[in-house]
């Protein structure tokens, strides 16, 4: 059964998402300009959260930042439900811009994950079935309601204890995958090659690109392309310039980065900064 429920509310700065369907394809890696809080309420064997590969839970919160780039491998013909909100970041920060209790949601640029027990399920389900069931009849009930939500969120990430549960359920390869990707963030402006990656974790080119599409649903050039772009929208929301961001991204040439943002992104990187922060 593929079942969808879509709301959009207050002028569409945020959205609350059901979905209940048994997947035919999967998602490649890819980010959003915007925050997502992302219940699922189906176990999965793999997913890429910001720079980990890792299984997930049942009853899983997910908190992903704006530009973290993530991916969920899904079961085949297995159904997969969850609920996802998606919330403008620009929005958020300015609506919240003097409370400090959820800055969280705006300042981190670090995913979290936690498990949630069958109280902590019920109490934040509850509350966005309720927000769905307003209809756009009654936006002071809407905005009193999506805070309850945040403010549920919020009191579980801060009683929520690091703990390395993750990393026992890791398996190797997926292990592996996540070194490799640590090595690539940290030479992102360097001119990264396969032979290189295989040399430092001395395994063939061929295992490794095996391995890292397995677990991302992505290979591993398209993978380093995603994450120089995803810098460079960063940088741009930070107001750093399009020759500042071609530099700081590893782009040798101001051509190059025009061609491959253009083709990833659909627009020109000036376009970019006009249509979404407008920098002088």
């Amino acid at each position: 059964m593929n079942k969808t429920i879509r709301y959009s509310s207050f002028e569409n700065k945020f959205e609350v998402i059901y979905r209940n369907e048994i997947p035919t394809i999967q998602m490649p890696p890819h980010t959003h300009n915007a925050i997502e809080l992302y219940i699922s309420l189906t176990p999965l064997s793999n997913i890429l959260l910001g720079d980990n590969v890792m299984p997930l839970k049942e009853n899983s919160l997910l908190i992903i930042p704006s530009y973290c780039i993530h991916q969920f491998t899904q079961l085949p013909d297995c159904e997969y439900a969850r609920y996802i909100i998606t919330i403008s970041t620009e929005w958020l920060e300015n609506f919240i811009a003097d409370n400090k209790r959820y800055s969280y949601f705006t300042d981190t640029k670090k995913p979290i994950v936690i498990t949630l027990d069958d109280k902590q399920k019920a109490l934040l389900l509850n509350r966005m079935q309720d927000f769905i069931a307003c209809k756009n009849n009654d936006t002071f009930s809407e905005i009193s309601i999506f805070f309850d939500i945040l403010k549920i969120i919020d009191g579980l990430i801060y009683t929520h204890a690091e703990n390395d549960e993750v990393e026992k359920r890791v398996t190797g390869t997926q292990q592996t995958v996540n070194q490799i990707i640590k090595y690539i963030n940290a030479h992102l402006t360097e001119n990264i090659r396969l032979a290189d990656i295989a040399d430092k974790f001395y395994l063939t080119p061929n295992h490794i690109s095996r391995i890292f599409k397995k677990h991302t649903n992505t290979q591993i050039s398209n993978y380093i392309i995603l994450q120089r772009i995803t810098k460079a929208k960063q940088l741009f929301r930070e107001g750093f310039t399009v020759a500042e961001a071609q530099i700081a991204t590893g782009y040798s040439s101001y051509e190059h980065f025009f061609r491959t943002f253009k083709k990833n992104v659909g627009m020109t990187p000036k376009e970019y900064i006009n249509a979404y922060y407008n920098h002088e």
